[in-house]
C-alpha cells in the first residue's frame, strides 16, 4: 500500500513539473517576442529618428500585436504559477526602460509626439 502511494504520489509531482516547465517555456516565448518586437522598433527608430522612421516602427507594430496580443490572451487564460507572473511583470518594467532608450533617439518634436503614441498603445495592450 505504501509503495502505491509513493509512485502515485512520485507520478503527480512529476506531472506538476512538467506542466510548471511547459508554463516557464511558454512565458519566456512571449516575453522573448514582446523584447524582440521592441527592438525592431528601436532598430528602425535609430536607423530613422524622424516621423517617417516612427511610422514605419508603428507599421512593424500593427503587423506583430494581433499575434502577441492573442499569445498574450491566450497565456493569462491559463493557471499562472506567481513566479511567471512575476517574470511577465519584470520584463514589463525591462520593456519601459527599452522604450525610453528608443526615445532618447528622437529630437524631432513631431516624432516625439507620435513615438509617445506608439509607446503608449504598446503599453496598453501589453502592460495591463
Amino acid at each position: 500500500m505504501k509503495r502505491l502511494l509513493f509512485v502515485l504520489l512520485s507520478a503527480f509531482c512529476l506531472t506538476c513539473v512538467a506542466c510548471h516547465g511547459a508554463i516557464k517555456k511558454e512565458v519566456n516565448a512571449y516575453i522573448g517576442k514582446k523584447d524582440e518586437l521592441i527592438l525592431q522598433i528601436g532598430k528602425i527608430i535609430e536607423a530613422n529618428p524622424t516621423n517617417d522612421g516612427v511610422e514605419e516602427a508603428r507599421k512593424q507594430f500593427e503587423v506583430k500585436k494581433p499575434d502577441l496580443k492573442k499569445e498574450r490572451v491566450e497565456l493569462f487564460q491559463k493557471d499562472i504559477p506567481f513566479e511567471m507572473t512575476q517574470m511577465v511583470m519584470n520584463s514589463n518594467v525591462s520593456d519601459i526602460h527599452m522604450l525610453d532608450a528608443i526615445r532618447s533617439k528622437i529630437q524631432n518634436p513631431e516624432a516625439m509626439e507620435n513615438f509617445t503614441k506608439l509607446e503608449n498603445e504598446f503599453s496598453k495592450e501589453f502592460h495591463q
